[in-house]
């Protein structure tokens, strides 16, 4: 699918694809999607869009360039790996930022892919900080999320962020279970008819924390909805607090047990 075509949020990309033309881009971007595999496609077309030398803004889809993209070999295109379960740490990003100092290969770019950037530990937000303030001459850096919530305020204030608007069906599916879960939150239900919802659908980190990213999501649309209402607030901090203590390691059943009670369960 070509940059042009890529999600709903149609004028951003005009504006991303004229950047790109006129040689005007940033060097540090975040992009929001829910689905990984809608990141990473978006990654690889803006990638196309920068190196192709056929057709610079769109990619042609046909020369090297563009083919190396899609097969994941290119020289100057650097995926980070997370190093261990529970997110990247500092000496990922390290690690990513010795690669980067390399002149590119075959252009005048580097390109750094991060997904599930929200995974990077907040040591190394702090030294990918220092990336985002001194960039390496001609790098981009893509933060890939599913919510950039989760990054940390000096990160996000040195990236250009943008939304693609693409809803999957497995977000939909986790905006229901949020909900469901909401309702039990609004009736005070007792922990144990909370623990028995929860253990049906949470059973992975990801799930943990896709669930809380919804939740995040509904109370801060009641908030725009009821701006006095104070409890929206203090709802969004314990959801923010229990994603936070589950990426530093925190058993995930037990920080979503401590955030229920403390939103009112009994």
């Amino acid at each position: 699918m070509p940059l042009e075509k890529f999600g709903n949020n149609k004028a951003a990309i005009n504006g991303l694809t004229n950047s790109i033309i006129n040689n005007k881009l940033n060097h540090a971007y975040i992009i929001e999607a829910e689905e990984s595999r809608d990141r990473i496609r978006f990654a690889k077309e803006f990638a196309k869009a920068v190196l192709c030398q056929e057709k610079r803004g769109l990619g042609c889809d046909k020369c090297i360039t563009c083919r190396k993209i899609n097969h994941d070999n290119h020289e100057d295109i650097f995926y980070l790996e997370q190093s261990n379960k529970t997110g990247y740490s500092v000496s990922d990003i390290r690690e990513l930022s010795e690669k980067l100092m390399l002149l590119p290969t075959t252009g005048d770019r580097n390109i750094a892919v991060i997904d599930d950037a929200d995974r990077i530990n907040t040591f190394g937000q702090n030294k990918l900080l220092k990336l985002l303030e001194e960039p390496h001459p001609g790098t981009i850096i893509l933060l890939l999320t599913a919510n950039r919530e989760n990054l940390l305020e000096t990160v996000k204030s040195r990236c250009v962020s943008m939304n693609l608007g693409i809803d999957g069906e497995s977000t939909k599916r986790q905006k229901e279970k949020a909900l469901e879960v909401i309702n039990i939150i609004d009736k005070k239900e007792y922990y144990h008819i909370f623990r028995e919802y929860i253990s049906k659908y949470v059973k992975t980190y990801d799930d943990a924390i896709a669930l809380l990213n919804e939740l995040e999501k509904i109370y801060r649309d009641r908030l725009v909805e009821d701006t006095e209402e104070a409890s929206h607030i203090l709802n969004i901090i314990l959801i923010e607090d229990t994603r936070t203590d589950i990426i530093k390691g925190m058993n995930r059943n037990s920080a979503i047990k401590k955030m229920y009670l403390k939103l009112g369960g009994k």
